[in-house]
Parts: C-alpha cells; structure tokens; sequence
C-alpha cells in the first residue's frame, strides 16, 4: 500500500497529538506551512475523522492513559 504525504503528516499529528494533547499546536507540527487560524480550524476536521480518533484512542491505551482519572 502506498502512503501518500497526507497519510504522513496525519501520523505526525497523531503522535504529537498523544504527547501534547494540543491539536492546533500538533496540527502546526504536521503542516508547518499553516498559520495558527487555519490550525485551529483544521485541526479540529481532523480530530473528528474516525480513522484518526480511533488510532489516538489506540495509542492513548497503549500508554495506559485512562480518561476517566483525568480531570
């Protein structure tokens, strides 16, 4: 299967995502070229594709994280 660019960067804002839990700032990691409104705006469509809230929820799990601790 081939990755495209998208598919990278969109792994990209799944791990700084995990480590931030700041999708702007994860999403400006990914996409550099953006500015802080696109960011915000983008980051949030991209928090809401199934795909991507599935393999943060998988990694999430993986490192032992329990939203229901989390206050």
């Amino acid at each position: 299967m081939v990755k495209t660019p998208f598919e990278h960067k969109k792994k990209i804002f799944i791990a700084e995502y995990v480590k931030t839990r700041n999708a702007t700032k994860s999403f400006m990691k990914a996409f550099p070229n953006q500015n802080y409104t696109s960011a915000h705006s983008n980051s949030s469509h991209l928090l809401a594709r199934p795909d991507v809230k599935k393999s943060i929820d998988e990694h999430l799990a993986n490192a032992g994280y329990n939203p229901e601790l989390s206050i």
